[in-house]
């Protein structure tokens, strides 16, 4: 029994080192797309795309993300994503929790238009309220697992 529990003890505590490890962006120049992760069947990568926005289609980059199942079986990516803005040295900080079931080998990628899933997947450069003018500075996914 102490044997099991200690494998089960190791196991955990490895995969909170490697959760802890947040996989950083902090490029916002990339037309094409950038791998960051890749483990457990699941790849991610990012890019920075133009967009049409608004009634006047005025155009605005976005970061978008893809994220690629290359498991013969359904999955469940689970992570934070942190995301700083920053106007002449004020800091601007947004997290959320994200869950995204994927079918065995399914990519999904943000897109310009505002489709539940792929909208997950696109952040904006340019965080808008207020006015403020703060521009992107780091997007950190954080705590990923694959279930």
């Amino acid at each position: 029994m102490k044997f099991i529990l200690s494998i089960f003890v190791g196991v955990f505590i490895s995969l909170n080192i490697l959760a802890s490890n947040p996989v950083k962006i902090t490029e916002f120049s990339n037309s094409e797309w950038v791998n960051i992760y890749s483990e457990s069947g699941v790849e991610i990568s990012y890019k920075v795309m133009k967009c049409a926005v608004g009634c006047n289609h005025t155009m605005q980059e976005y970061v978008v993300v893809k994220i690629n199942n290359t498991n013969n079986q359904e999955i469940k990516l689970d992570f934070d994503i942190s995301i700083k803005y920053e106007n002449n040295g004020n800091v601007i900080a947004k997290s959320n929790h994200k869950i995204i079931e994927l079918q065995h080998n399914q990519i999904i990628e943000g897109v310009c238009n505002n489709t539940q899933a792929q909208n997950k997947l696109k952040i904006s450069k340019i965080y808008k309220k207020n006015d403020s003018g703060a521009i992107l500075s780091e997007v950190s996914l954080n705590n990923i697992t694959v279930e």
